[in-house]
């Protein structure tokens, strides 16, 4: 039979990268140095099959990473990586040969009379195979520990491109450290860097869901850090639009933590969590009753301070804080004065928008460092409360150092909803309209299974239901149709804040 075609290429991809190692040393150096006839060494560079020994040679001579040689991965040289995974390096020959020897182990063979030799050939390649993984974490746990410290001390400082260094180091090192504590922390860091660095929603969103899955099934006794790491994928699902896959992580975490005391306020904080997302997705009952069931219990206070602003939309969601009563709210935390101002777009009313907003504003202060997510919002209210017959620049123009980002269609529509309803409550209806009809275009566009936050569904049909009830166009009547349906589904649902809409 033939060389299967992966094989075949494999085998080149070693000869390009030997002729790299060649334009650096001659054929007749390489082979003095790795104890090899030239003409063995010009056979491999074109083409032969390389065997372990020589791999081995060339990492003792040169310090060539095995890694590179056999795979393509990695440094070239082991130098690149760490210089004591060095030694490990070599081990992994070692590895590769004993490996080797468990291929040669035909089917036949086991079966045959030479049964007996085979197995204990078997036996004693598997037996140094498992030694050489033993000295390998070893030698390599230690280098990954200090790579990933260094990481996240570089992720602390904001310096990208040490971080980046580190963890390309941790990556190659990992490789040849079989460490399940270790990997999870690897991941850890890697999440957290892609989050806080801004370099990529979707592969923040792929390393939280995996370390989930390794919290989940690597560990025999569930603790305190995998309710939290729950609770961290759940909030960075919720925040991108996987409410009911936020929902799922959430009870999956519950289901397994079982009803040990030790963990009792951690499960409450993963409750609570989880009344944040049923509410945006219109079980505001289940939301009540777990609510009612799990706050404040003994959430742990650094939690108490994240849904302290979920216990105020419950309450505001379901009228029992007024619009009114938001300017006089007695919680003045962050996250607390940002929901006051979002709720307050709520009320459809320009004058308590602007109360909320000065109160707000008095609040917060003179503060220089305003978080983006706090400072789009004020400048939404601001610009509803304030004189200026103008609409700043900021709010109708997309910024040039805002990067591009997987939800496009999503960023577009929160702008177009928020410009249509900053409009209407200024009493421009002509450019409100407007832009309550492109705002329903990119709602429209939103990928399958995206799914709103219940309070932009709000905002965008109260829109619709003041704006274009009277429309002649059959996509204003449609949207118009849609936003009714929609207002009294909530009301339905238990949804107050919506009774002042009139249908």
């Amino acid at each position: 039979m033939g060389q299967q075609p992966n094989m075949i290429e494999d085998r080149k991809a070693i000869q390009e990268r030997l002729k790299k190692l060649i334009a650096e040393h001659t054929q007749s150096d390489i082979a003095r140095k790795t104890n090899t006839l030239p003409n063995k060494v010009h056979r491999y560079v074109h083409g032969a099959k390389v065997p372990a020994e020589f791999c081995a040679a060339l990492t003792r001579a040169y310090g060539v990473n095995p890694a590179w040689l056999l795979l393509g991965e990695g440094a070239s040289n082991v130098s690149e990586i760490a210089d004591n995974v060095k030694a490990s390096a070599k081990d992994v020959l070692n590895l590769v040969q004993a490996l080797s020897a468990v291929a040669k182990m035909r089917l036949g063979a086991l079966a045959g009379k030479q049964h007996l030799q085979a197995l204990r050939e078997l036996n004693e390649a598997l037996d140094s195979y498992e030694q050489i993984k033993r000295e390998l974490n070893t030698r390599t746990a230690p280098v990954l520990k200090d790579a990933l410290d260094s990481a996240h001390k570089a992720i602390d400082k904001q310096d990208n491109d040490g971080a980046s260094r580190f963890l390309e180091i941790a990556r190659q090192v990992s490789r040849l450290c079989e460490d399940q504590e270790l990997s999870m922390q690897f991941t850890h860091c890697e999440s957290r860097f892609a989050y806080l660095s801004g370099l990529s929603r979707e592969r923040t969103l792929e390393l939280q869901r995996m370390l989930f899955r390794k919290r989940l099934f690597q560990t025999s006794e569930l603790d305190e850090r995998f309710l939290l790491d729950a609770a961290g994928l759940q909030a960075f699902l919720y925040t991108h639009g996987h409410l009911r896959e936020a929902c799922r992580v959430s009870n999956t975490a519950l289901a397994y933590a079982g009803t040990t005391k030790e963990l009792s306020k951690y499960r409450a904080y993963v409750h609570v969590s989880l009344a944040k997302c049923e509410m945006e997705l219109g079980l505001l009952a289940n939301a009540r009753k777990r609510i009612a069931k799990y706050w404040p219990a003994d959430i742990p206070e650094q939690g108490r301070l994240q849904l302290y602003s979920t216990i105020l939309r419950k309450l505001v969601y379901t009228g029992q804080v007024t619009f009114q009563e938001l300017s006089n709210y007695p919680r003045t935390d962050i996250l607390c004065l940002r929901e006051r101002l979002m709720l307050s777009l709520l009320s459809n009313d320009r004058e308590i928008v602007g109360e909320v907003y000065e109160a707000c504003m008095k609040s917060f202060g003179n503060s220089k460092d305003v978080p983006p997510w706090f400072a789009s919002m004020a400048e939404t209210c601001a610009c509803i409360a304030g004189e200026s017959e103008t609409i700043p620049a900021a709010l109708l123009n997309r910024s040039k150092d805002e990067p591009e980002t997987i939800e496009l269609s999503v960023d577009l529509f929160n702008r177009e909803m928020r410009l249509a309803l900053v409009y209407r409550l200024r009493g421009d209806a002509h450019a409100a309209k407007s832009r309550c009809m492109i705002a329903e275009q990119h709602r429209c566009s939103l990928r399958p299974g995206f799914e709103l936050h219940m309070h932009v569904r709000m905002m965008h049909a109260m829109n619709a239901v003041a704006l274009l009830k009277d429309s002649r166009t059959a996509d204003a009547r449609e949207a118009y149709a849609k936003a009714a349906r929609f207002v009294t589904w909530a009301k339905k649902r238990g949804y107050a804040c919506l009774n002042h809409v009139v249908l």
